[in-house]
């Protein structure tokens, strides 16, 4: 095999005799070593073949215990590797020569991202921070402090090349070694991370405002700032114009609005642009970086609603014309459509109900009218739905005291009058009452004088003055008026 000699061959035996052969083997790398070597041999007519086998094990000079250092998340997303923060790893180094041995990193290309046949990105050389020398002293353990400080998310894959020199006497060459690798693989996720996929509101009624919370959390060891925009600025979504800031681990609610102003599907992305923020002046992380979640809903066409109940009202008789009833335009909405109304009630030609252009429903009566009824609304829109509400209105009556208008006047006559009216009743007293249980329905007269020489009499709605033949004198009479309710008088 290659790199291994026997010698001193050939050799020949003669009697019982015994020969000693060296084995030297000068190993081409490191590794496990396992071979076979065949000597013929020729003894007369006779030929055959001693094997003997081979094993070894090469080690390299200087070698790393572990020469892969990998950085993923696990699986339940704790302690994950976030862009913007710092990793610290010890990579212990052997020597397995009889010398100390130099390690020199050496100089390779930044890495702009490509993509190798793994699908795994290199990590800039910027992102892996090792000493630039490190000496490994014979038959010793040294500590490789590395520092992996990534500022993209993905999965990295990265081969850092060390040379390798033997650390001779001044006097001696230094002797240079194969370089020797340490590989480091990464899974590397952004700090922020939306807890919630995309986010779809679903049919809202046109022009209500619907809210979602965004959850996001900071899964990285630095705070951030967070700067929420919209992709395409839809009108329909919104979200507060703010700038928040995270601590590390923390949790945080972002509302996110919805508005539609039509019935028709809306499309929006809301854009999450954060950024670490620097312990010192010094320090700086990767960034700004954002992710995008997707916004969706639809406006749903609102139908005519009732939001309320009219509540039953009462109102006292001879109220003002057109006199504000409710405002129907709490009572039923449609957002849009126009919404005209239509009045039924049991008044007949008693009470008159109107609808304002406003939504004000206005009332008048016929003067002194009292009563209860019922009222129907219903409000209508331009596709014809009807929503209807019932309430009472009753109108209680007033009573109007009756009034004199024409005062009974004094009289003077000549002896023996005949028989004369001297007044009609219906215009010396008047009651504003109209209504047949609050009008006058009686009438008094009377004289302080008790006697019959001259009387004042009410004859249906004539007072009727007869005085006795050849009598003179004065006397002096009364006359009062009373209504249904018993309670007034006036004389």
């Amino acid at each position: 095999p290659a790199g291994v000699r026997l010698s001193p061959l050939p050799q020949i035996l003669v009697g019982e005799t015994s020969v000693s052969l060296t084995v030297a083997w000068s190993p081409a790398a490191a590794g496990l070593f396992s071979s076979r070597i065949s000597l013929p041999y020729h003894v007369g007519q006779v030929d055959g073949v001693i094997e003997v086998a081979l094993q070894g094990e090469a080690l390299q000079l200087a070698y790393f215990i572990e020469d892969t250092l990998t950085f993923r998340m696990d699986p339940f997303g704790i302690g994950s590797v976030c862009a913007g923060s710092s990793y610290h790893r010890r990579v212990a180094v052997g020597n397995g020569s009889g010398h100390t041995i130099v390690l020199s990193r050496r100089r390779v290309g930044s890495g702009k991202g490509e993509f190798t046949a793994r699908e795994e990105r290199k990590a800039p050389a910027e992102w892996i921070e090792t000493p630039p020398v490190l000496e490994v002293a014979h038959g010793e353990i040294a500590y490789l402090e590395v520092v992996f400080s990534p500022r993209g998310a993905g999965s990295y894959l990265s081969e850092i090349p060390f040379s390798q020199r033997l650390k001779l006497d001044q006097s001696r060459e230094t002797e240079r070694l194969p370089d020797l690798v340490l590989t480091i693989t990464a899974e590397v996720v952004l700090p922020l991370s939306a807890s919630t996929g995309p986010v779809d509101f679903g049919p809202q009624p046109v022009l209500e405002t619907a809210m979602r919370p965004l959850e996001v959390v900071n899964r990285g060891g630095v705070p951030l700032s967070i700067s929420p925009e919209l992709a395409e600025r839809e009108t329909a979504f919104s979200l507060p114009p703010l700038v928040f800031n995270l601590g590390a681990g923390e949790r945080l609610d972002i509302p996110l609005y919805f508005r539609p102003t039509d019935m028709q599907d809306y499309y929006d992305t809301a854009v999450l642009r954060f950024a670490a923020i620097p312990a010192g002046p010094r320090q700086a992380f990767g960034g700004p970086w954002e992710i995008g979640v997707r916004l969706s809903g639809r406006g749903l066409d609102r139908p005519l609603l009732r939001l309320d109940s009219i509540p039953d009202i009462t109102l006292e008789e001879d109220f003002p014309s057109l006199y504000p009833v409710t405002d129907l335009t709490s009572i039923f909405a449609d957002a849009n459509h126009q919404v005209s109304y239509r009045i039924s009630h049991t008044f007949a030609q008693n009470v008159k109900l109107t609808v304002e252009d406003d939504g004000q429903l206005k009332a008048a009566s016929r003067p002194d009218y009292h009563g209860t009824g019922e009222v129907v609304v219903q409000a209508v829109n331009e596709l014809g739905h009807v929503v209807a509400d019932t309430f009472r209105l009753a109108i209680t009556p007033v009573n109007d005291l009756p009034r004199l208008t024409v005062p009974l006047p004094d009289l003077v006559l000549r002896e023996d009058p005949a028989p004369s009216v001297i007044g009609w009743l219906s215009e010396i007293f008047i009651d504003p009452d109209r209504a047949l249980d609050t009008v006058v329905t009686q009438y008094t007269v009377y004289s302080p004088t008790d006697d019959d020489t001259v009387r004042l009499v009410k004859k249906g709605d004539d007072l009727v003055l007869t005085v006795t033949p050849d009598w003179y004198g004065s006397r002096s009479f009364v006359v009062s008026a009373r209504d249904a309710s018993d309670t007034s008088v006036v004389v």
